[in-house]
């Protein structure tokens, strides 16, 4: 396991993103275990009164992670200056930045 991780973080990159979304169904993307299991997960949470504040979060945490988590392994093994993953970059970094003032500067 560890090392397909090592060489999806070491050869992944914009054109493999490009591959995937053009040759992936819908109905496989939705049986993907990778994708079926955490969404299952999440609306059990949900379900539930106790831990449907949890499930809300992981509703929201899960993706923007995951996309944080693809752009860095593309930004590292590709060009920033493709447009493809400068606009990548772009997305992750207004994310995180309005992430950061909608928690830190207008919460509480």
């Amino acid at each position: 396991m560890y090392d397909q991780l090592r060489s999806f973080v070491d050869s992944f990159d914009f054109e493999a993103l490009m591959v995937f979304f053009t040759t992936i169904t819908v109905n496989d993307l939705i049986v993907n275990p990778y994708v079926l299991v955490p969404v299952i997960i999440i609306i059990g949470l949900i379900s539930y009164n106790k831990t449907a504040y949890i499930g809300q979060q992981l509703l929201l945490y899960v993706p923007a992670v995951a996309y944080l988590f693809i752009t860095v392994i593309i930004l590292k093994n590709d060009n920033i200056t493709a447009t493809g993953p400068f606009l990548m970059a772009m997305v992750a970094f207004f994310l995180v930045a309005g992430w950061f003032i909608w928690t830190k500067l207008l919460g509480d």
